[in-house]
């Protein structure tokens, strides 16, 4: 049998096929209308954290080319001051080449000197032997003018001898000469070494700044290469992670200096409290031991300081060491004995923060109490 449908139910089928086609497309539609916001709201994160990174990115920028117009106004300053050090390097070279002539120069007249000075010393050693000599003739002739004499009754006048005087005469003016010679050129010579000894310390001096000029073109060698560096990391020659490297050697050299800076200054206000501990340390020990020896002083003292800690005039008026005694209650006999350990030891005692006035009565007490 064939079973014929109605209009009206034909018309039902086709109206639950298409409502079922609309639920599924209304189904998709949610689905993807999830997804696309759940994928819109990544793309929201996403964008945030990459604004976030491009901010970052602009301040690193700012910061490094605020850094490389520091660097290269350093780098303009280090180029002038290595010109000038290159003219001063070339002045000195030039000085050290010209004082390195005249030594040579002064050595040759030296050497010179010294065989004159040999010369004329065999001159006058010769001339010394022919003195000898005339002198030694001269004696024998008055020697035998006087035997003659004596012999003969009548007076017989011998001729002068004229030739050998002269001639002696000539002789002591030439060993007078040549000795005054001697005497210029010895101190020529002297002169000369002085000059030489002068010279070798200049040429020293020169070396030494020679050799501080070349560490100074080593330090800004390496300046010219952080500078290079800085210019590479700027045009985005570098990666991340030798920019990293960069920048925490950069920090890390700004830091060094800051604390080589804090290091020294306060290297200078210890050596100078040190030097003001050693000047007033024998008054100080002095007195600690007197007020320590005398329980009127030590009393009184108890006393202002606890009438300056009342009113707090001087928060910082009292020590850490005597505060903590005062408040534990330790006993006079207890504080002289540490006193007196400390004077016998040679231990550094700190010095205290007394005023004047309440060291001043301190001082009239202990005078008084003697």
């Amino acid at each position: 049998m064939v079973f014929e449908m109605s209009p009206h139910i034909r018309q039902n089928s086709v109206m639950t096929e298409s409502d079922e086609s609309l639920l599924f497309d209304l189904q998709l539609a949610a689905e993807l209308g999830k997804t696309l916001l759940e994928r819109n709201k990544e793309l929201e994160n996403s964008l945030r954290q990459h604004q976030c990174i491009i901010e970052d990115r602009t301040q690193e920028i700012e910061y490094l080319t605020k850094q490389t117009a520091a660097l290269r106004e350093v780098n303009e300053s280090r180029l002038r001051i290595y010109e000038q050090l290159e003219i001063s390097i070339q002045d000195l070279e030039r000085t050290n080449h010209r004082l390195v002539i005249d030594s040579a120069s002064d050595k040759k007249q030296i050497k010179s000197l010294l065989a004159n000075i040999e010369a004329l010393e065999l001159r006058c050693e010769e001339l010394q032997r022919a003195l000898d000599e005339i002198t030694v003739e001269v004696e024998r002739e008055k020697i035998k003018s006087k035997r003659l004499s004596a012999c003969s009754p009548i007076e017989t006048e011998l001729p002068p001898i004229d030739a050998t005087s002269e001639e002696l005469n000539d002789l002591l003016k030439d060993n007078q000469m040549l000795k005054t010679k001697n005497a210029k050129c010895e101190r020529k010579i002297v002169e000369l070494q002085q000059k030489i000894s002068c010279l070798l310390e200049e040429n020293e001096a020169l070396n030494e700044d020679s050799n501080k000029l070349l560490q100074r073109d080593e330090y800004i060698r390496c300046l010219q290469e952080e500078v290079s560096t800085l210019e590479q990391i700027r045009q985005g020659k570098l990666c991340q992670l030798c920019l990293q490297n960069t920048d925490n050697k950069f920090r890390l050299t700004a830091e060094d200096d800051d604390e080589s800076i804090a290091d020294s200054l306060l290297l200078d206000e210890k050596q100078d409290a040190f030097l003001k501990i050693q000047e007033r340390r024998p008054n100080l020990a002095h007195m600690l031991w007197e007020l320590s020896t005398t329980p009127a002083a030590y009393y009184m003292l108890l006393s202002e300081f606890q009438v300056a800690v009342k009113r707090r005039l001087e928060p910082t008026f009292i020590p850490p060491c005597l505060r903590a005694h005062l408040r534990s209650g330790i006993g006079l006999s207890e504080i002289r004995s540490g006193v007196g350990q400390a004077v016998t030891q040679h231990l550094p005692i700190r010095p205290l923060a007394i005023p004047f006035s309440l060291s001043s009565r301190l001082l009239r007490g202990v005078s008084l109490k003697k």
